[in-house]
């Protein structure tokens, strides 16, 4: 199936490893101009722009903080500048801090809104224009099956920033539905990332526990998902929140 991505200008945020990464070489491979956003591993970015042209893709790597609203304009426009408009932002970096509730200090709440709700917020409002002129444009958010069903393990900021990705997605659909943008949240559970990897192993098989398929996602199998939301074939899904958990969560 070809998902008509043939020259989009996609930017993934997060894309130096994980789920970016596998996300970056998913949009590549089906013709997308990508931007491999990342904020300080130049080299990991540099390695998956280097497999995107190698394999006759065409790449970019750009370097920005966002927790940093001026950053992010900076990013938007050097992409922008680079490879021409943007047609499809994955916003999919983020930070998984760990604290009960009693202990996350104001400095770490805040951080956690920074970069796991704010930033989608004012990568979105940079977007827009681009894509509004076009009319045409995709939008996926990468929230959590926390956003759902909370956090039990000492990540309560980290769910309640994505719980907002819900509200802010939702009317961004609403909004520019009739402008030929849709906007979209793709809702992992547990993958197998650096991220998920750096839990105690005791909690891992905690989670294997929970879920029916017995494993983690791979994060191709999330890109895949995230691909299929950015092409001509999901013009009449918007607003959405999608699940892909393995069943541990079905609400």
């Amino acid at each position: 199936m070809d998902y008509g991505l043939k020259g989009r200008v996609a930017l993934v945020t997060g894309a130096s490893r994980g789920i970016g990464k596998a996300t970056a070489l998913c949009l590549a491979h089906e013709g997308a101009c990508v931007a491999v956003g990342y904020r300080e591993n130049a080299a990991a970015a540099e390695d998956v722009v280097s497999q995107i042209t190698a394999a006759g893709g065409k790449a970019v790597a750009v370097a920005g903080d966002l927790s940093n609203t001026a950053e992010i304009r900076e990013l938007v426009a050097q992409v922008q500048n680079t490879l021409g408009g943007i047609d499809i932002l994955v916003s999919n970096a983020g930070i998984w801090p760990t604290s009960r509730i009693s202990e996350i200090s104001d400095e770490a709440w805040q951080q956690s809104l920074a970069v796991n709700l704010t930033a989608t917020f004012a990568l979105i409002r940079e977007v827009l224009p681009s894509m509004r002129r076009k009319r045409h444009g995709r939008i996926v958010a990468v929230s959590s099956q926390a956003a759902a069903r909370g956090s039990v393990s000492g990540h309560a900021h980290y769910a309640a920033a994505k719980a907002g990705l819900v509200g802010l997605i939702r009317s961004v659909a609403r909004e520019e539905a009739e402008l030929g943008i849709t906007a979209n949240i793709v809702a992992p559970g547990i993958v197998a990332t650096d991220m998920s990897a750096s839990a105690p192993a005791g909690r891992q098989q905690e989670w294997l526990q929970e879920i029916p398929v017995r494993r983690f996602a791979a994060p191709e199998e999330v890109a895949a998902l995230i691909a299929f939301l950015c092409s001509a074939q999901a013009g009449y899904i918007t607003g959405a929140v999608v699940p892909i958990n393995g069943g541990q969560h079905m609400g």
